[in-house]
């Protein structure tokens, strides 16, 4: 697994506002990513580039699911 450094949830952001076609902004972090609009499709796409780019394995379900994006960051980083 590569090393996950401080610019990993900045990255993660950067990704999740691509996928959600909104500014980097308006992204809350305390807010889970199915409330922010990130459907199935994205789920698996971001959970993709997770595992290519860090060797991560987050579930599609878990990207869905009632964690807010700092949780999800919490654990991954």
């Amino acid at each position: 697994m590569r090393h996950l450094a401080g610019t990993a949830a900045q990255a993660l952001v950067q990704r999740v506002a691509r996928l959600l076609e909104i500014p980097e902004d308006q992204i809350d972090h305390r807010r889970p990513l199915r409330d922010l609009g990130l459907n199935s499709l994205m789920a698996t796409q971001l959970r993709a580039e997770l595992c290519s780019d860090w060797g991560l394995d987050v579930s599609a379900g878990r990207l869905l699911g009632p964690d807010s994006l700092h949780r999800i960051l919490a654990t991954i980083a």
